[in-house]
């Protein structure tokens, strides 16, 4: 999971605006209604992730699910199976479902059990299951064919698919393609659900590894699809694509390698101290994190010595040395992409994360969990969460970042306000 500004995060958990803190806030909420949940988002705009319980033993893959149904028959646009008739919309040669899946199979819910929410959201559904409720002919779409309809899409892919009704807080779309994504939440078998009519979470096919899989999100308060992964026992909202429809694969690959070891660059002194760099595949990164105090703008301490210092956007922007700067978002994804599956295992230090979440330090990158900061003088998630500013800004709130966790074998790619202070790895260049 790889989860952040809205995407799942440690343990599968996902967030909203701001990053995941539910290490401080988690207690909050062990008395919580359901009507006190309602708005996830302090008077302040911070998001407060809900307290969850550990997760629940994922379904047996020998489970029997029988199909949506097995005989759909489809007039113009629209598709009639399972004693349900949904609207149907052709964006770009995919033809997806213009709704979400309400079909009642074991393994899926309503939201909050109230089937008035199934009329309005649809069902939400495991992950296993989710795999097999759609109607013959269709099936959940695959990680690059959700991919290939938000590339298709374009920026602002969110406000362009989500309704022009039913998000709260006057986060409605403008639904340029017809796809009426609505926010339906997500929920546990056990019975605890969250976000409805704020945020909305849609499975992909594709496993993430033995106990995540890819999903989608959006969010009432951005504009953008999150893409990341999560635990497989959680209920998401189905869309249904047509068979038939093969996404284009890449026309670039970029190979991995960890059979090199370890590759060193000459070391480089700034601001009284001396870094490691090392050579990754194309790029030479500092192996470790940026502990300069440039004297001017806004940066803090939470423990320098073990973690470096950490600096809001701005900060960050203008504390490398000369011929070196802070990473752009693509430059962190050709890090990310050249490193392969498991990049936050092979990326994090192979001691100084709690919980046994070490990695194996494959590229001597030397990932550290310095956790994250805020002007006013707080810190949260030493030791369990690492955060790194990237250059590139999302708009003009916030920045692309990414993430590891203590337990997730991925790095999340998310945005955050740029007020926030995070890490800095400086790359050569």
């Amino acid at each position: 999971m790889v989860l952040m500004k809205k995407f799942p995060s440690v343990r599968g958990v996902p967030v909203g605006r701001g990053v995941f803190r539910a290490f401080i806030v988690a207690s909050l909420f062990l008395g919580c209604t359901q009507i006190e949940r309602d708005n996830p988002y302090d008077e302040n705009g911070n998001y407060t992730p809900p307290f969850i319980p550990e997760p629940e033993p994922e379904p047996s893959s020998s489970s029997y699910v029988p199909s949506s149904c097995p005989n759909p028959s489809v007039s113009g646009d629209l598709l009639s199976c399972g004693g349900q008739t949904y609207r149907t919309v052709n964006i770009n040669g995919q033809v997806w479902m213009a709704e979400n899946l309400n079909y009642d199979a074991s393994g899926s819910k309503c939201y909050s059990n109230g089937s008035s929410n199934c009329n309005t959201y649809g069902r939400l559904y495991n992950w296993e299951t989710a795999n097999k409720v759609c109607p013959d002919g269709w099936h959940l779409p695959s990680d690059s064919e959700w991919t290939e309809l938000t590339d298709y899409v374009g920026s602002g892919a969110g406000t362009k698919l989500k309704a022009t009704t039913g998000w709260n807080s006057g986060g409605n779309g403008t639904d340029t393609y017809g796809f009426s994504a609505l926010p339906g939440g997500f929920g546990f078998s056990v019975g605890f659900f969250f976000d409805a009519g704020y945020f909305g979470y849609w499975w992909s096919a594709t496993e993430y590894n033995s106990s995540l899989a890819w999903y989608r999100g959006m969010y009432y308060n951005d504009g953008y699809v999150g893409r990341n992964g999560y635990i497989k026992s959680y209920l998401f909202s189905v869309r249904c694509l047509k068979d038939g429809f093969s996404a284009p694969s890449s026309s670039s690959s970029v190979p991995s390698s960890s059979s090199l070891g370890v590759v060193y660059g000459d070391p480089v002194t700034y601001g009284g101290e001396t870094y490691e760099t090392v050579v990754i595949g194309t790029q030479t990164w500092f192996a470790r994190n940026l502990n300069y105090d440039p004297g001017t703008g806004t940066s803090a301490c939470y423990d320098c010595a073990a973690y470096g210092r950490l600096y809001d956007w701005e900060t960050a922007l203008t504390v490398c040395p000369d011929g070196w700067h802070l990473p752009s978002d693509s430059e962190w994804t050709t890090l990310t992409d050249y490193v392969g599956s498991d990049a936050g295992t092979k990326l994090k230090a192979t001691t100084g994360w709690n919980s046994g979440g070490n990695g194996t330090d494959t590229y001597g990158f030397s990932a550290l969990p310095g956790g994250l900061g805020r002007s006013g003088g707080s810190f949260y998630g030493a030791g369990g969460n690492g955060y790194w500013w990237s250059a590139t800004e999302y708009d003009s709130h916030d920045a692309w970042l990414r993430l590891m966790y203590y337990g997730s074998s991925g790095v999340g790619r998310s945005i955050n306000d740029k007020s926030y202070l995070f890490s800095v790895r400086c790359l050569k260049g």
